[in-house]
């Protein structure tokens, strides 16, 4: 009996079983292959902006957008469903962020000033893959800028105790130059007192500042302290000066001059002028009768007049 068929039959049933059995097996490696290319880190870039800072002051950046990149626009969509971020690792002391949305606040130091302040951040989709970014705070230099550029400058202001005095408007030298400017304000100068000035007021678009002297601060000459405040966040200090007078004193301070009293009757109190006065008339009353009688003598027995 020739059994080479049948041999050979079960030689493919076995190979046909084996394929059989292997088919499933190199599907699933296909499907984790691909869907390695699928993580989700693949498909988004995360999009952190800047961030205006100021020095001593919480500045909370804008939550990081995203793009898909499976899409020809470049997106500005919300995180994925499900993502965390955390700070990245070198992050600075006073960062903090919102794990939900990626917001980082960031508190800068005087040593940050005029400086560009790097945070870095981890973002962690729900398929556990991963991203790295960073947001960028740029602190502002508060002494540095348009502060830097320009010079304050208030002229004196004469003034009496008791009484309002209104000083003129700043002006201003620009730095750059050697000339000495009296340039007006740069646009966008905010004016303010400083926490040290008293009776005072100040006009926040103009820099012209009001002041009421006490009589304590008469013969002194007060200084008044102003900050002025750019756009870029920058400020300086100045100060505006009043001369301050009596009130009932010249500019020199000195005491005016009184006026004449009028005259008093013959030697009435009240004066040295008054006294003159009655002692010249006495002389001349006394004058007037001696000549009445060198006019008219008169005759008495046994007595010899001198006339």
């Amino acid at each position: 009996m020739n059994t080479f068929p049948d041999s050979r039959r079960r030689s493919l049933c076995a190979a046909g079983l084996a394929l059989t059995l292997l088919s499933p097996i190199t599907t699933s490696v296909a499907v984790a292959e691909e869907g390695a290319d699928d993580a989700l880190t693949n498909r988004y870039d995360p999009l952190f902006g800047e961030a205006r800072a100021t020095v001593g002051a919480d500045t909370t950046s804008t939550a990081p957008t995203f793009d898909d990149t499976t899409t020809d626009q470049l997106d500005d969509a919300p995180a994925p469903e499900n993502t965390t971020f955390t700070l990245g690792e070198g992050a600075p002391q006073s960062a903090r962020i919102d794990a939900t949305t990626g917001a980082v606040t960031y508190t800068a130091t005087h040593d940050d000033a005029g400086k560009v302040i790097s945070v870095p951040v981890t973002v962690t989709y729900s398929d556990t893959s991963t991203d790295e970014g960073a947001v960028y705070f740029v602190v502002a230099d508060p002494h540095g800028g348009t502060a830097k550029k320009y010079t304050v400058n208030y002229t004196t202001t004469h003034s009496h105790a008791g009484e309002k005095a209104v000083s003129e408007a700043p002006t201003f030298d620009d730095t750059t130059t050697e000339a000495v400017e009296t340039l007006p304000a740069p646009e966008g100068a905010r004016f303010k007192l400083s926490r040290k000035a008293r009776n005072a007021e100040i006009d926040a678009a103009t820099g012209v500042v009001t002041f009421t002297a006490p009589e304590s601060d008469a013969n002194t000459t007060v200084n008044i302290p102003v900050v002025v405040f750019y756009p870029d966040e920058s400020h300086a200090h100045a100060d505006a000066p009043f001369e301050v007078f009596h009130h009932d004193h010249g500019h020199d301070g000195e005491e005016p001059e009184p006026g004449n009293p009028a005259p008093n009757p013959f030697g009435s109190s009240g004066g040295s002028g008054t006294a003159i006065l009655g002692a010249g008339a006495l002389v001349a009353f006394v004058a007037g009768i001696m000549h009445f009688f060198r006019t008219h003598p008169l005759t008495i027995p046994g007595l010899s007049l001198p006339w």
